[in-house]
């Protein structure tokens, strides 16, 4: 989105931010040139004279890939568009900063990403003021819609605990069925799909005044890439709750 606003609208200003510099710097590096590189489109705007680790030019437009730790990272110049990525991870006042490139904006976009750490801090705040958006799912034997839960809904064959009484010895267990592991419809009990033509994004809070929309991101929302069992392995291998 960042580099497609660069590049379509003619002086438009882009600030990315990660919580550091080293962070910022390595992002470029790693994620924005390769997609520049690997486009002729983009390679061809792309400006000779502002390319590096911290800005690239295309034509009049910028895009700042800065770290959000300290004032000084608040760069002094105008902007069209904000994204703050690891919001949790950054200074929330040198964020609020940044905003303030905004306000003389026409377009003053402001896009917030972060995995959520602690209740109304960062992410769960800035997504508890918005217009909440839950990816539903449409069970295919019985139409129930419901919001795929972890804890609620995935179910191991043959286990009866709570998923989170699980440990590492389970798995040296050849009766703990974990690879088995499957997302099942609070209403009939049958095994659902969570394919995007099963799927709709819907608001739990229409009737609220907030302007702003927020999507709660899960990792059943891309089940091509994680499947359920990936994820009952991954409880046990993370110590920090934010994971």
């Amino acid at each position: 989105l960042a580099l497609a606003r660069s590049v379509l609208v003619e002086g438009f200003s882009t600030i990315y931010t990660l919580p550091s510099a080293s962070a910022a710097a390595n992002f470029m590096k790693t994620r924005i040139s390769p997609v520049i590189d690997s486009s002729p489109y983009l390679s061809d705007l792309v400006s000779n004279d502002v390319d590096n680790s911290a800005v690239k030019r295309f034509g009049q437009s910028y895009l700042y890939l800065k770290g959000c730790q300290v004032e000084r990272q608040a760069i002094s110049v105008p902007a069209d568009l904000c994204v703050f990525d690891e919001v949790d991870s950054s200074n929330q006042d040198v964020m609020t900063m940044f905003e303030s490139r905004l306000i003389h904006s026409s377009y003053a976009m402001t896009i917030k990403l972060s995995t959520p750490s602690l209740p109304n801090f960062g992410i769960d705040l800035a997504y508890k003021q918005s217009k909440r958006k839950l990816n539903m799912c449409k069970c295919e034997h019985c139409n129930e819609w419901f919001y795929p839960d972890y804890y609620e809904h995935v179910k191991i064959p043959g286990f009866n605990s709570d998923l989170k009484s699980i440990t590492r010895k389970h798995f040296a267990d050849p009766a703990f069925k974990w690879a088995e592991a499957q997302v099942l419809c609070p209403s009939c009990y049958k095994p659902v799909s969570l394919m995007p033509e099963h799927r709709e994004w819907v608001c739990e809070n229409p009737e609220d005044s907030f302007v702003t929309s927020g999507y709660r991101v899960s990792p059943f929302d891309c089940p091509k890439i994680i499947k359920t069992s990936a994820l009952i392995k991954a409880s046990v291998e993370y110590t920090s709750p934010a994971h």
